[in-house]
């Protein structure tokens, strides 16, 4: 995940994962991402909701 990510410049990077992939979330929050929501239902999606995370990059250029 660190080598996708270590050349953007972004403040935050955002995934989505299935609930019941509990060891991909586990490990997610083991590499720093935070859970902040869950999106869904979503009409013809499959699995028609999905957990959010959150991992901040640095602070935000002015």
């Amino acid at each position: 995940m660190e080598t996708l990510l270590r050349d953007r410049e972004e403040q935050r990077a955002i995934l989505s994962v299935q609930p019941t992939a509990l060891a991909t979330q586990r490990l997610y929050r083991l590499w720093g991402w935070t859970h902040v929501g869950r999106k869904g239902p979503l009409a013809g999606v499959t699995p028609p909701c999905w957990d959010i995370y959150v991992c901040e990059r640095g602070v935000a250029q002015q």
